[in-house]
């Protein structure tokens, strides 16, 4: 270990230095840049400024030309008259020679006055009765040098006359004075002549110039500047570099002392804990100096795990293959639906008995961290078919704009025609904002390319650009949206619903619009009441994954390996899933990871039991730690454990409350209406503060916002982390954080889980409606509740919490129908309150088919 610490000593010391000397390149790169910049920025800055002075002169002398008494003299003659009026009026013209009035015979020189006026100055003159003039210097030098500038005096649309004024060139060309600065040369050229020059001569002989063009002149400005590097100072910097190298080096000697110490106190511990397992005691706790050893401990306390399970299936071999026999039959066979490596055909997980022959299809990596495209700007980085839009003249579909985001079938209700007027409803509203600039990003289905591409010229007529992150999970768009100045993005996508649905989801400074501000955007489409700028443009960065996932594994680490089995149900999430987790040191196998947005396998809603039959299976044959569930855009997670059991989203919430409030200590938990009453005693019981609100992603991060709470989530699967994340829904995040919390652990997922109080209860069931008639009914539920042994909660839908379990029937944010959910203690206290509650839905709508 001597010999190793001595390299890293040598090369520790070789890298500061380096660094160091980098560091001198680098920032001398970058002064040298700034130091460019500045002095071209000079010369640009005296062009503008004479181009400014040259326009403001012009100006003024067009408007004597306008004069109606001036035209009125020469029209009668009187050119005396003509001439006192230009002269009069010359007198308040600023930096000027002399004044001269010409009609179209005039064709002799001037000496009488100064500056003369000679025959370059009568070229100009008669050129100028046939079109305007830019202004050009007379003269090479001396006195007679001047800016003869000319505008013709009309009448009934024709030249009778010129004013001729002669300008103080030295004035005009003020600004090239003040560029003191020796590695700049700058020139002022008229035609082939140069007219000035200003700084370090000597630079004219080393390079071509650059070439800017003075406005409103036929004046150009050549520009040199010297580009070499400044050393003078370079031994400071190399004894500042030298230090910090001896620095280096001795601290890797005091660490390596230090290390050798700990290492030896450290084996005694391992030692201890071999000595343990070999004598089937129970491990205990083991302290130790080396933070990363007890990453080792672990990894022993669950491979000795691992063996004695090993050793349970060689004593019951006989009992597992009769029970995988009878799999067999009811099912597939195993052999040929899965193989031994982590990949899965994507496009049908269980393959037909008899299949054996057909290959799979390996999906691994969709996309690797070097992939993602440089930043460009364009105009035409969503692609479309070209279409003339016209907007909605009819009322827009009340049934599209929901509680908590816009969402409906395609073509059906949500046309391109609507979704070109509700991209300009968000860009007028961010206008009206004073925003700039909105993120813009899509999930995977067949009609997001079409739509966002409608949607991006709804917003951009309104005058706001676009920054266009592509094809994403939610939490990503949220994550740009965080990170851009206006705080604001719009992604396309329908999250769980079918495939021919698709939909917005809005969050405008850090606001995500529900409610009220989703209606407010209806009545400005229904009034179209929009605001029209010029087009804003766009610009494509697909980098925001990768910085997605580089901020997450900056702040997280995995304890020890762990084995998990992906679904992403053909979602967006397919992609960044996987990335994320093996990133941060997972075995990851994958199951349906392929983006394909006509969901071929089964719908992207990890709140269904019906969709967990795949990846319980997964997770069963791979012997796997966890299984993981997303929805069809990332913002939602859900769980199966070690022994396939599907952990909801409230008992999830419990082992994360459990982590957060012990650093986090009496902080607020908030809940939705769907949750189990035993999420509330858990977190009251560790200290925290436990609040029940409103399902509905929009509504849990405003009153997140609110109450600065630090976690929050619903029964769906949205999770909030606001303690060391942003506090958006998050469902790869959330996933991400669960890995860390297992890894810690010895135990399997499922002993973690079984720490937790559970109950008999019911997944989300839903009793489909016609469209709109959900809410009303649900009002009318409220107002005939009549439960004396229960407390009821209304602020979304009926929450009826009695002492051994709670019942719930909601209107569904997202489609047509009612929600319900029940919680007993015991089976009949399960049964009793489904019965309370299927009499009073029954007698309110008594031809409802119910699902309990």
């Amino acid at each position: 270990m001597r010999h190793l610490f001595i390299i890293i000593a040598i090369v520790a010391t070789l890298m500061t230095t380096l660094a160091g000397a980098g560091i001198f390149y680098f920032s001398q790169s970058a002064t040298a840049n700034a130091q460019r910049d500045a002095a071209i920025n000079l010369a640009k800055g005296a062009a503008n400024i004479m181009s400014t002075r040259v326009a403001l002169l012009d100006n003024t002398l067009q408007k004597m030309a306008h004069s109606p008494e001036l035209i009125a003299a020469i029209e009668q003659s009187d050119l005396l008259h003509a001439k006192n009026i230009v002269q009069q009026m010359g007198s308040y013209f600023p930096d000027a020679m002399a004044f001269r009035l010409l009609l179209p015979g005039d064709n002799k020189p001037d000496t009488s006055i100064t500056p003369h006026m000679g025959y370059a100055d009568l070229d100009l003159v008669q050129s100028s009765f046939l079109k305007h003039q830019l202004p050009l210097i007379q003269g090479i030098k001396g006195q007679g040098r001047h800016l003869a500038m000319t505008r013709a005096v009309q009448s009934n649309t024709k030249n009778i006359a010129v004013i001729l004024a002669s300008i103080d060139f030295n004035k005009i060309i003020n600004s090239l004075h003040t560029l003191q600065n020796t590695r700049l040369l700058v020139e002022l050229n008229q035609a082939d002549l140069s007219i000035a020059t200003q700084g370090n001569i000597a630079l004219k002989e080393l390079s071509v110039p650059e070439v800017i063009h003075v406005g409103h002149t036929a004046w150009t400005i050549n520009y040199w500047y010297d580009d070499s590097y400044d050393f003078s100072f370079l031994s400071l910097v190399l004894s500042i570099i030298l230090v910090p190298a001896f620095i280096s080096a001795l601290v890797c000697y005091i660490y390596y002392r230090k290390l050798e110490f700990y290492l030896i106190e450290d084996q005694r511990v391992i030692l201890k804990v071999a000595k343990d397992l070999l004598l089937d005691k129970r491990p205990g706790n083991y302290p130790v100096n080396l933070h990363e050893m007890n990453h080792f401990i672990s990894a022993i306390i669950q491979f000795k795990r691992v063996i004695e399970r090993d050793d349970m299936n060689d004593d019951d071999k006989d009992m597992h293959a009769q029970q995988h026999k009878q799999d067999l039959e009811l099912k597939l066979d195993t052999n040929s639906m899965f193989s031994e490596a982590s990949e899965i055909n994507s496009s049908s997980f269980f393959a037909e008995q008899g299949a054996t022959d057909q290959p799979q299809k390996d999906v691994g990596f969709a996309i690797s961290l070097s992939d993602f495209d440089e930043p460009s700007s364009s105009a035409d980085t969503i692609e479309s078919e070209p279409n003339t839009l016209v907007p909605s003249s009819s009322q827009s579909s009340a049934s599209v704009f929901r509680a908590y985001d816009i969402r409906g079938m395609v073509d059906t209700v949500l046309t391109k025609e609507l979704i070109y007027d509700i991209g300009r409803a968000i860009g007028s509203e961010a206008v009206e904002r004073e925003l700039k600039s909105i993120a813009l990003a899509r999930d995977g289905r067949t009609s997001s390319p079409t739509l966002s591409a409608t949607l991006a010229e709804g917003i951009l007529s309104t005058g706001i650009n676009i920054l266009d992150i592509g094809i994403v999970p939610t939490p990503v768009l949220y994550f740009a949206a965080h990170h851009l100045d206006s705080h604001s993005g719009v992604m396309l996508t329908a999250s769980h619903n079918p495939a021919n649905y698709n939909g917005v989801k809005i969050v405008l400074e850090k606001e995500t619009l529900a409610g009220k501000k989703i209606q407010s955007l209806k009545k400005r489409i229904d009034a179209q009441h929009f605001q029209s700028n010029p087009a804003g443009t766009i610009t494509e960065n697909k980098m925001l994954s990768n910085e997605y996932i580089g901020v997450i594994t900056d702040n997280m680490r995995i304890a020890r390996p762990m084995k998990v089995v992906i679904d992403a149900g053909n979602g967006v999430a397919g992609e960044l899933g996987p990335i994320l987790l093996k990133t941060l040191g997972c075995e990851v196998i994958e199951l349906f990871c392929d983006i394909d947005g006509t969901f071929p396998n089964h719908t992207p809603d990890p709140s269904k039991p019906e969709n967990y039959t795949d990846l319980i299976a997964a997770v069963g044959h791979f012997q796997a730690d966890l299984g993981l569930a997303f929805d069809g855009d990332g913002d939602r997670l859900g769980i199966v454990d070690s022994d396939g059991k599907i952990i909801w989203p409230d008992r999830q919430m419990m082992l994360f409350s459990t982590h957060i409030l012990a650093s986090n200590p009496g902080a607020e938990i908030i809940y939705d209406v769907k949750c189990t009453r035993l999420l509330a005693e858990h977190i009251k019981k560790l200290g925290g503060r436990a609040s029940i609100w409103k399902t509905g992603h929009s509504f849990m991060k405003a009153k997140l916002k609110e109450t600065n709470a630090v976690f929050a989530g619903e029964m769906s699967g949205h999770l909030f982390f606001n303690d060391r994340w942003f506090g958006f829904d998050d469902g790869i995040y959330a996933a991400a954080r669960l890995m860390e919390i297992l890894s810690e652990d010895s135990r399997t997922s499922a002993e973690v889980f079984a720490d937790f109080p559970d109950s008999f209860n019911t997944p989300e069931l839903n009793i489909p409606l016609e469209e709109g008639v959900n809410i009303a009914l649900v009002k009318q539920l409220v107002s005939k509740a009549n439960f004396p042994d229960g407390t009821i909660t209304d602020i979304d839908g009926l929450r009826v919490d009695f002492d051994d379990g709670f019942g719930l029937v909601r209107a569904s944010n997202t489609t047509p129908s009612l929600v319900v959910r029940f919680e007993g203690d015991s089976k009949d206290a399960l049964a009793r309150i489904q019965e309370q509650f299927r009499q009073l839905i029954l007698e309110v709508k008594a031809d409802l088919s119910l699902p309990f």
